[in-house]
């Protein structure tokens, strides 16, 4: 037993650890400092190496630079502010949390509609209906740590009071609490560079080091029946498709709205494996307009996690968010 102890008994902090890296896209409830400058050199390198299909690059009638959309997309803040923004406005969702056995059969599920509703900075939160398998919970709380997780991020119990003017954020109170600011970091500015415990500096996809394993390209697409966008891909080369140790992003995409370069959606493919845990993952957040604000509009979720001294999770939920006020 003492011989597995320095695996075995860092098996939780794993487990909140990877798994934070990608839930932690909508925890957001603190926000992180925007202090740091994105590196001049990394912003001329990443500029340098974008693949630029035959559009022109034209918002709101004046041409832009690639170096300019790059810098604009490495610095961008609107995804982080729309879920900031959600924080402080009425809404209702609905989710469905389905878990699988190896074999893909269902073998738990929940399903509900909750709603948020403000007192002034407050924000306070109901179920008004759920449905659930008998063994989706057990005595003491969930039976998957995926829905603790969940719960954490989506869920408020009792009444949480936030001032949504206060600029400056005060320092993590914990090491897993920095670990959460470093990663929330790479998802909503991830110009920048983090070392992440067990994940080490692969989360910075557009650092010197990790360049050699992505392509980065800018084209111009539909988005919808009536609307294009620029769509800002990084993606793994083909040589290092099947690379599962020296990368955790397979694939970001970002699409940005061609008036003003909002992004609408996000995108991304999530792979690791080592010998304390495996994971493939791939998350699809989209947001709306109401009321001059952007909010979240669906998040999907799919993934499968093995951590030392765990038993698998394979999981798949849906959240929409809508009836804002």
């Amino acid at each position: 037993m003492n011989s597995l102890c320095p695996i075995m008994c860092k098996s939780k902090l794993i487990y909140e650890l990877v798994l934070g890296l990608v839930l932690i896209i909508f925890y957001s409830s603190h926000g992180f400092s925007q202090d740091e400058e994105l590196d001049s050199l990394i912003l001329e390198q990443i500029s340098a190496l974008v693949y630029l299909d035959s559009i022109t690059i034209t918002p709101q009638g004046s041409e832009l630079e690639k170096d300019r959309f790059i810098e604009y997309v490495l610095k961008d803040e609107s995804f982080y502010k729309a879920f900031v923004n959600l924080r402080f406005e009425g809404h209702s969702f609905d989710h469905e949390i389905d878990f699988f056995n190896k074999k893909k059969k269902r073998i738990d599920y929940y399903s509900g509609k909750h709603t948020q509703w403000m007192n002034g900075q407050c924000r306070n939160m109901r179920i008004d209906q759920s449905k659930s398998s008998n063994s989706y919970f057990k005595k003491k709380g969930y039976r998957y740590y995926t829905s603790k997780m969940i719960d954490r991020v989506f869920y408020t119990k009792g009444e949480i009071c936030a001032d949504s003017t206060i600029q400056e954020i005060p320092p993590p109170s914990s090491k897993f609490e920095k670990y959460v600011e470093d990663l929330k970091t790479v998802i909503f500015s991830p110009g920048k560079n983090v070392n992440v415990p067990l994940v080490g500096d692969k989360l910075s996809i557009f650092s010197s080091k990790m360049q050699k394993y992505y392509d980065y390209s800018i084209s111009y697409q539909p988005y919808n029946e009536s609307n294009f966008a620029y769509v800002f891909d990084v993606e793994l080369k083909p040589e290092y498709q099947n690379s599962v140790k020296k990368t955790v992003i397979s694939k970001m995409t970002t699409w940005f709205a061609e008036e003003d370069f909002q992004i609408l959606k996000r995108s991304y493919r999530l792979r690791n494996q080592n010998i304390l845990y495996t994971f493939n993952i791939n998350i699809n957040v989209s947001l709306t307009k109401w009321n001059s604000k952007y909010l979240p509009d669906r998040v999907d979720y799919e993934g499968s996690w093995k951590i030392v001294g765990k038993k698998p999770e394979i999981c798949k939920f849906r959240f929409n968010f809508y009836e804002f006020n």
